[in-house]
């Protein structure tokens, strides 16, 4: 019979200690790109929601044989079942604190102005008038985590 000393069995402090500052280092790695991600996610959400809502004043713009209404509350309810409602997600590092989620719209004579006029109080910028009529985007001239004004979209 063959007999087993202490020694043999189990693993050395060393060793877990070397298992666990790995497990820390990856851990340190995998951390701030999780933050990044949910970050960028949020802001595709908020895209996503400036396309949906893009769409039905074509929706609109195809009905009405070439012409943009003049007040988006004329779209729930025909067109789609409601306006999207979005929030802007804070990104501290380019001083942006965010907007609280929200539906509603700001009326523009011009692209140019977004962001002018309650800003994240009404998150929507609509032109319903003028050379740029039917244009929409975000009233907001916060920076997104890629350095562009929300107001671009």
């Amino acid at each position: 019979m063959k007999k087993h000393s202490l020694a043999s069995k189990g693993f050395t402090l060393i060793e877990l200690m070397v298992v666990v500052a790995v497990i820390a280092i990856l851990g340190a790695i995998a951390l701030p790109r999780f933050g990044d991600m949910l970050l960028r996610s949020k802001e595709s959400t908020a895209k996503g929601a400036l396309g949906s809502f893009r769409s039905t004043l074509d929706i609109y713009y195809v009905a009405m044989e070439g012409s943009y209404p003049t007040d988006t509350n004329v779209l729930p309810g025909n067109y789609v079942d409601f306006l999207p409602e979005v929030q802007i997600p804070p990104v501290p590092s380019q001083g942006n604190p965010g907007h609280h989620s929200n539906s509603r719209v700001q009326n523009y004579l011009e692209q140019t102005l977004f962001g002018t006029v309650n800003e994240g109080t009404n998150i929507w910028a609509y032109v319903n008038s003028g050379t740029d009529t039917g244009h929409v985007g975000f009233n907001c001239m916060h920076k997104d985590s890629q350095g562009n004004s929300w107001s671009q979209y």
